[in-house]
């Protein structure tokens, strides 16, 4: 009886601190957890990041609809922008013709642009190394990507 109580014990004292260290999770603090803000047409939000050593910016959106010749901003606030998120606001509008990606930019999530219809071209630099499932979806055409690099 003493043996199972004491199994008892170890097994809950095991759950009790990987629940401790599940909550502790270290790395970069996303920016879905941070507060947004807006900066020349743009919804961003900054965040640490222990890879750049320092804040960084992930732009989420935009608050007014872009059309035509779209360039984002290499730096936002002095910051990096290393990411582009598909936030609660979108950038899939069908009049969007080219987009100028920033070469500190290294992350495309999912489904960022998709729906951009009218898309003849993407100018992505090196630095980009990870597109997320469906990021361009509804974009067709091979030639449209090109390295700026």
């Amino acid at each position: 009886m003493e043996i199972r109580k004491r199994e008892m014990k170890f097994i809950t004292t095991l759950f009790v601190a990987m629940a401790f260290f599940m909550l502790c999770e270290t790395g970069d603090v996303k920016a879905k957890d941070a507060y947004h803000e807006r900066y020349d047409g743009w919804v961003y939000s900054e965040f640490y990041s222990e890879q750049h050593g320092g804040k960084v910016v992930q732009i989420t959106g935009s608050y007014e609809e872009k059309s035509g010749n779209i360039i984002i901003p290499e730096t936002i606030n002095g910051y990096p922008v290393t990411e582009m998120a598909n936030g609660s606001d979108s950038y899939s509008w069908g009049n969007i013709e080219t987009i100028t990606l920033p070469k500190s930019l290294i992350e495309i999530e999912s489904s960022v642009f998709s729906g951009c219809t009218d898309l003849r071209s993407v100018e992505m630099p090196n630095s980009v190394t990870k597109i997320g499932y469906g990021a361009f979806e509804g974009v067709y055409g091979s030639d449209k990507c090109r390295n700026t690099e």
